[in-house]
């Protein structure tokens, strides 16, 4: 008589591959859900962008800044298509007259949850002396003027030191701006707004 062995051993190598195909499978969710619940956390702690309409008092801000930019009266826009920044114009009074921009805060809007309002004009001559004189007002408001001297010269423009301000000074709203920069041959001016939210 003849007896016939049955191998178990086809029917153990299916086990050990589906038992390590459902490991694979195991660990790669667990890995998936950790990530994106840690994801998850870190973006809830970043700030978010406002997405609404914008308010009127930020319309009004946008169209007195597109105006400020766009007025050419003291050659503040450049037809030559050069980076190079225009040469001052003289007044009456001997003085060459120069450019000054806002470059901080970008769109002219500050956030009253940061503890500093940081605020930096980029004056379009190279200057080594001379004085920068702001002026913040707001109606219903006390006026804040600050004075600080040039920063920084770089090869054709220079920087006011820069003003950094305590947000706990100002209320919320929109205030004018008024930038002042004169040394003995040089006087630029400059007007503005910032919005405080």
């Amino acid at each position: 008589m003849k007896i016939n062995k049955t191998s178990h051993r086809p029917k153990r190598k299916i086990i050990v591959i589906v038992i390590c195909i459902l490991t694979i499978i195991t660990i790669s969710y667990f890995t998936y859900a950790k990530f994106t619940t840690s994801n998850n956390i870190n973006n809830s702690n970043q700030k978010t962008v406002n997405m609404n309409n914008p308010t009127d008092e930020q319309k009004k801000a946008g169209v007195i800044t597109k105006e400020s930019t766009s007025n050419a009266t003291t050659g503040k826009t450049s037809t030559n298509s050069s980076d190079q920044p225009l040469k001052p114009v003289t007044q009456s009074n001997g003085k060459s007259t120069i450019n000054i921009s806002m470059t901080s805060p970008l769109n002219n809007t500050a956030y009253k949850q940061d503890d500093t309002i940081y605020l930096r004009f980029l004056i379009e001559s190279k200057e080594s002396t001379g004085s920068c004189k702001l002026t913040l007002s707001k109606n219903g408001s006390t006026s804040i003027e600050k004075t600080a001297s040039p920063f920084q010269s770089g090869p054709t423009t220079s920087t006011c030191k820069g003003f950094d301000i305590p947000a706990s000074s100002l209320s919320a709203g929109t205030w004018n701006i008024d930038l002042v920069f004169e040394n003995d041959t040089i006087y630029g001016h400059t007007t503005g707004i910032i919005i405080i939210n």
